[in-house]
């Protein structure tokens, strides 16, 4: 009966110690597991660590790449701004206004018209000299000539001055009327151009808009012109004065 009793506590002992053993196997299976598992998902949290960190660099190398171009971008506009008052500056410093801008389109316009420097340089150093003016100005009109008014008779179309030493004629645009056709006369308010032809062939000629002005030298004498328009449709007054020269 005690055999028994003890080859039943044996066996108790034993089945007691076996599912102590599975327990511990299963514990450290599951040990095992979570350290595998936890090792996998810290390696995964570095690569994504490390990729968050690959991609915070690249946007800080953009960041600083795009502060750099705003920087260059406000170092051109302030360079456009500087070179932008001095182009200002040299504007206003050389290009002619007034009475001087009114003087260099007229130079501008006589050598257009074939008028030589020198002797433009003279007729200006000239006018540095004491010269004395009759004040006693004579006005004559003609006829301005256009591509469509045909023959006109030359009493008309031409006025002479300096006992017939120096005559003027001129040409111009047709004016145009309402129905969009030209006219025979000249539009006054479109430039005109003006042949000024001294006694033995030589002329000058001057355009532009009316009022125009012109010097001839004759001898010792400059007759000073001014064509101005007409009161009678297609003529243009010309008043001449005459001064000493030089």
């Amino acid at each position: 009966m005690t055999l028994g009793l003890r080859e039943s506590r044996t066996r108790e002992r034993r089945q007691r110690r076996g599912r102590l053993l599975k327990w511990l196997f299963l514990l450290g299976c599951i040990a095992a597991g979570g350290v595998a598992l936890y090792q996998s998902g810290a390696s995964l949290a570095q690569g994504q660590i490390r990729q968050l960190q690959a991609e915070t660099s690249k946007l800080s190398n953009a960041v600083a790449e795009e502060e750099r171009r705003n920087l260059d971008l406000m170092a051109s506009a302030e360079q456009a701004k500087l070179d932008a008052q001095e182009w200002q500056r040299r504007y206003e410093r050389d290009v002619p206004k007034g009475p001087t801008q009114q003087l260099y389109a007229l130079i501008t316009q006589q050598l257009a018209a074939g008028v030589a420097v020198d002797r433009l340089s003279f007729l200006i150093n000239a006018a540095g000299t004491g010269q004395s003016c009759e004040n006693a100005p004579t006005t004559k009109r003609f006829l301005v000539k256009t591509l469509i008014a045909g023959e006109t008779d030359y009493t008309v179309s031409s006025v002479t001055f300096a006992d017939n030493a120096i005559t003027i004629v001129g040409e111009g645009e047709p004016a145009i009327n309402a129905a969009n056709q030209p006219e025979a006369w000249f539009d006054p308010a479109k430039p005109v151009t003006v042949h000024f032809s001294r006694l033995g062939g030589e002329t000058s000629k001057a355009t532009a808009k009316l009022p125009l002005h012109h010097s001839v030298v004759l001898g010792d004498h400059e007759y000073r012109f001014t064509v101005t328009a007409g009161n009678s449709r297609g003529f243009v007054n010309v008043t001449a004065d005459r001064c000493t020269f030089p």
